[in-house]
């Protein structure tokens, strides 16, 4: 049996675990003035049996009012001109949690848009296949989103057609695999359908350290630093692997070393690690 599919028997076992399905189900609110337009997008987000929406507002004072009455919103779906004021000033009322998917008539908008971390962008008119991508980008960019249960943070791993809630501290390294990401912990390998950016993106204020294209490691499993030559350093995980760092993940190592108490980063010098 090929290690591939190790790993792809290993992901299928994990379905036995507890799981939960949180990243599919969507907390839904509209913020749109036109009638049509809202009955419309209403209308295709209902197809979703796993949406629900929880309000719909037709100007800025009702989406601030909305905002500030902090209902658990999951995503909005945001016209971005609306009577009444500046929707963009209202984003700072915005849970952490909420992402935006912002619909508008005019693409000039776009890049303050992505600017401000929008999950998606639709172009009026749009129709159902593309309200149901927004939905979809949705739910992976949260299944990559740390969540918090009892104190701790999870990652939702997708298997198969469910999440598995993996305890990001039991996470020693993540490895860039093709289109997904093999995620390693103590006693088991998982295969996960996103990116290793979108993990470095969501990670790096966790600890998570980015060593080489192919590598995020967790810097709270590293045991050791070791000179792997004479510009890389290599890290050793608590198993006793070695993984060595890119030039720019060497220098990454050095300046989290010079900020963590006890961590001594190896003076540059050649060695003889292993890759």
């Amino acid at each position: 049996m090929g290690r591939w599919t190790r790993w792809l028997w290993m992901a299928r076992d994990a379905t036995c675990a507890s799981v939960s399905d949180a990243a599919d189900h969507l907390r839904v609110a509209i913020a749109e003035d036109e009638p049509l337009a809202r009955r419309a997008l209403r209308r295709m987000l209902q197809e979703d049996p796993a949406v629900t929406l929880i309000s719909e507002v037709v100007d800025v004072p009702a989406l601030t009012a909305l905002l500030r009455s902090a209902p658990a919103l999951d995503v909005l779906f945001l016209d971005i001109r609306m009577p009444g004021g500046s929707v963009f000033d209202c984003l700072t009322l915005l849970s952490p949690d909420t992402l935006v998917v912002f619909t508008t008539a005019h693409a000039e908008h776009a890049a303050t848009a992505f600017d401000l971390d929008a999950a998606d962008y639709l172009r009026k008119p749009f129709g159902a296949r593309r309200v149901h991508q927004a939905l979809e980008r949705v739910r992976r960019r949260r299944r990559v989103r740390p969540s918090r249960a009892d104190n701790e943070y999870h990652l939702l791993v997708r298997v198969g057609v469910r999440d598995v809630p993996i305890r990001l501290a039991s996470v020693w390294r993540f490895e860039g695999a093709d289109d997904c990401v093999r995620v390693v912990t103590a006693d088991r390998a998982l295969l996960h359908t996103t990116t290793l950016q979108a993990l470095d993106d969501a990670l790096s204020p966790r600890g998570f350290l980015r060593i080489h294209r192919r590598h995020l490691v967790n810097s709270g499993a590293i045991r050791a630093l070791i000179p792997h030559d004479a510009h890389r350093l290599a890290v050793e995980m608590p198993n006793g692997e070695r993984l060595v760092a890119s030039r720019r993940g060497t220098a990454a190592l050095r300046a989290w070393a010079q900020r963590t108490p006890d961590v001594a980063a190896p003076p540059h010098s050649p060695g003889g690690t292993r890759s």
